[in-house]
């Protein structure tokens, strides 16, 4: 299987073998080098992505096969689970699976001795699939005959994990010692699962919330598996390029490691899905979102090792869990109830903090500071959800939520001096403050309309934002708080004259200075004064017109001071 590359970059062997592996393998050799613990140094090479997902050659022919084979199996296995025949009438379709997996890997080693390493791939994936086909065909009639079914499971697994290994050996897919492990375990609980369900069905059928736990806890060794070949992903280092080497062909790397694991651990959710149906267990999206997480942390691996630059994809991979997290709740498919049990791990707070958890310590081993937004996410989202529960699955906790939120938005604005984020942070304060109703009774109680009150907090804070950004935050949006602040103050000073307009006065009076100190934005200063200035004049009546005529006597001091530093200027020039 080795090949060695001259100075050209050109690849050689021995005798005939080189010849056909220079043909089917050369866009490896270019593109894959792939190191054993590590990943890609060089840029991803996205003629390897196409030649993975390349159907041309056997693959089809492979896919073909397996579609056939599946649906034979299952117009064997129907009239056993019709109740028409007994337990022995199930053994041909399992045996029949069990001598496809064999062939299969028959397939794969011939055609990897014959350097034909592409179509290889795609036969990898089917043995993952056909691995968990048998444990079904066999998992559906364990129920009736549960000692034969424990001795069939005992030699499905030891053949399962015997061409596992035999992959390892001579196809030379480097499995290591926990993905194999993981594997392992994955494999024996398909089998074992559904027996060890359908003990509670033998006499009296056990109540909902036991098979519910039971399957759940199945679930649970399934993660523990998959979590295996997670934790070996994650403690691999990038070798160096020398390290690496050009030897190593897509099928031969640890990429194909984590698709194999991730196509089983898929496998086994189905798996999962069809014996909860068969036990007559209510369907809830949430129970799976457990498995959704570990599948997106291999996904993020296998993202890392094709070499592809950190960007958008990998963060919509780590936020797909809180995604579906998200449907589940809109759609009312979370089942659990926050009590201490198997599902506790699917209880919306306790799965965002364990998913969170789990995409940081991902972000600090990868180096990946972007993913610290998507961890924020997760938490914010464990906010959202506490005390959450289905008979009131929408009612989450926004105010706290969107404080928190907020609070963000704004600290990372300042800190990383980005006015947007601040701008959007004060906008979502301004909804909160919208739809609280304690802060309406507040303004009430103030005499301002609920439109005077919105405007108030908006206000207030794009202001705020002027003051310390200054010139950098754009003009529109100074114009925006100073209109709204003019429309608060107008509405909250009232048409009586009293207190409130000395209070008004002194503060319309100290944002308005503090504004043109920072900004020089004439137009904004006089927007954000006009409001307090026309409740003043509608309210002097008589006194409106000795108001005008002081105001006028300031404006012309303004004009004269004005024409007197005009007329200076070209003397001091000259």
């Amino acid at each position: 299987m080795e090949m060695e590359e001259t100075s050209n970059g050109s690849t050689s062997g021995g005798g005939q073998d080189a010849g056909v592996c220079r043909e089917t393998t050369g866009v490896y050799t270019k593109a894959a080098g792939c190191g054993g613990s590590g990943g890609f140094l060089r840029p991803v090479n996205q003629e390897l992505l196409r030649e993975f997902f390349n159907l041309t050659g056997g693959s089809l022919f492979y896919c073909f096969s397996a579609v056939l084979v599946a649906y034979g199996a299952a117009r064997l296995l129907g009239p056993v689970l019709s109740g028409t025949d007994t337990f022995t009438a199930a053994l041909p379709c399992v045996g029949t699976l069990w001598l496809y997996e064999l062939a299969l890997l028959g397939v794969l080693v011939f055609i990897v001795s014959r350097k034909v390493v592409d179509d290889a791939v795609s036969v990898v994936i089917i043995i993952a699939l056909y691995l968990v086909a048998g444990s079904i065909a066999l998992g559906t009639v364990a129920d009736r005959n549960i000692e034969a079914a424990v001795v069939l499971g005992l030699l499905g697994v030891a053949l399962a994990i015997g061409k596992v290994y035999a992959m390892h050996r001579m196809v030379q897919i480097p499995f290591g010692a926990l993905s194999l492990a993981g594997v392992a375990v994955l494999v024996w609980m398909n089998y074992f699962g559904p027996m060890w369900m359908s003990r509670l069905m033998v006499g009296d059928a056990a109540e909902e919330a036991v098979r519910r736990g039971r399957w759940f806890l199945i679930q649970m060794v399934l993660l523990a598996g998959a979590g295996l070949v997670v934790w070996e992903a994650a403690r691999a280092a990038v070798e160096s390029s020398a390290e690496q080497g050009p030897k190593r062909v897509f099928l031969q790397s640890p990429i194909m490691v984590y698709v194999f694991a991730l196509v089983l651990l898929a496998a086994s959710g189905v798996h999962a899905y069809a014996m909860g149906y068969m036990y007559a267990l209510e369907e809830f999206v949430g129970d799976y979102l457990p498995l959704l997480t570990v599948g997106s942390l291999l996904a993020l691996e296998i993202l890392r090792r094709t070499g592809l630059p950190f960007g958008p994809l990998h963060v919509a991979t780590a936020c797909v869990p809180l995604a579906t997290l998200g449907y589940a709740i809109w759609a009312k498919s979370v089942g659990t109830t926050g009590e201490l049990a198997c599902d506790l791990m699917a209880y919306p707070p306790v799965f965002c903090g364990l998913s969170g958890a789990a995409v940081a310590a991902l972000a600090w081993r990868r180096r990946w500071r972007p993913l610290a937004g998507v961890v924020f996410l997760y938490g914010l989202g464990l906010i959202l959800t506490l005390g959450y529960s289905l008979e009131e699955a929408h009612s989450l906790n926004m105010r706290t939520g969107g404080a928190v939120l907020a609070a963000a938005m704004m600290a990372y604005g300042i800190e990383s001096w980005r006015q947007h984020y601040c701008v959007a942070a004060v906008g979502l304060m301004t909804l909160g403050a919208a739809a609280s109703r304690e802060y309406m009774v507040m303004a009430a109680g103030w005499n301002v309309t609920e439109v005077g009150a919105v405007m108030g907090i908006g206000g207030v804070g794009i202001i705020g934002l002027a003051l310390l950004f200054g010139k950098a935050l754009d003009r529109a949006w100074r114009l925006v708080g100073a209109g709204c602040l003019m429309a608060f103050t107008y509405d909250l000073v009232g048409p009586d004259f009293g207190g409130r307009y000395v209070a008004a006065i002194i503060i319309t009076a100290a944002l308005g200075t503090g504004l043109w100190y920072r900004t020089r934005d004439r137009l904004s200063v006089v927007l954000l004064t006009a409001g307090v200035g026309a409740r003043i004049y509608l309210a002097t009546r008589v006194w409106r017109y000795v108001v005008l005529g002081f105001a006028a006597l300031a404006a012309g001091v303004v004009a004269s001071l004005r024409k007197r530093r005009s007329a200076t200027e070209p003397a001091t020039e000259t």
